[in-house]
C-alpha cells in the first residue's frame, strides 16, 4: 500500500507542476511571440486554463507541497524499496524516478517565475 502512494504523489507531482506550466507559461509565452489571438482561441476551447490563471497562488502551493512530499516519500523508499539480487534493477528505477522529479521541479520554476517573478519586473 506504501508504494502505490508513493508513486501516486510523485505522480501527481508532475501532473500538478504541469498544470502550473499551463496556467501561468503558456500564455506569457503565446502573447510574447504575439499569438495572443491564438491563445484567445485556445481559451475558448480549453475554458479551465482560466479557472487555473485565477487559483494559480493555490495550485503552486499545492504542486509545492506534492514536489516536496515526494522527493521526502522517494528518500524514505530508497531503503525499502531493493530486494537482495535486484540492485542493478532497482538503481535503474531509481535514477528514472529521480530524472521525472527533478524534470517536474524544473517545470514547476519555470511556471513559478513566469507567474510571480515576471510580472514583478514588468
Amino acid at each position: 500500500m506504501r508504494k502505490v502512494l508513493s508513486r501516486l504523489i510523485v505522480f501527481f507531482s508532475l501532473f500538478a507542476s504541469s498544470s502550473t506550466l499551463l496556467c501561468c507559461a503558456l500564455p506569457v509565452v503565446f502573447v510574447t511571440l504575439g499569438a495572443g489571438a491564438t491563445f484567445a482561441g485556445i481559451i475558448g476551447f480549453f475554458p479551465w486554463l482560466v479557472l487555473l490563471s485565477e487559483h494559480k497562488s493555490l495550485l503552486f502551493l499545492v504542486a509545492g507541497c506534492l514536489l516536496f512530499l515526494s522527493k521526502f516519500i522517494r528518500r524514505l523508499d530508497v531503503r525499502d524499496e531493493c530486494l537482495p539480487g535486484q540492485g542493478e534493477l532497482c538503481e535503474s528505477v531509481q535514477k528514472k524516478t529521480n530524472v521525472v522529479w527533478q524534470a517536474s521541479l524544473i517545470i514547476y520554476i519555470l511556471g513559478f517565475f513566469f507567474a510571480f517573478v515576471l510580472p514583478a519586473l514588468a
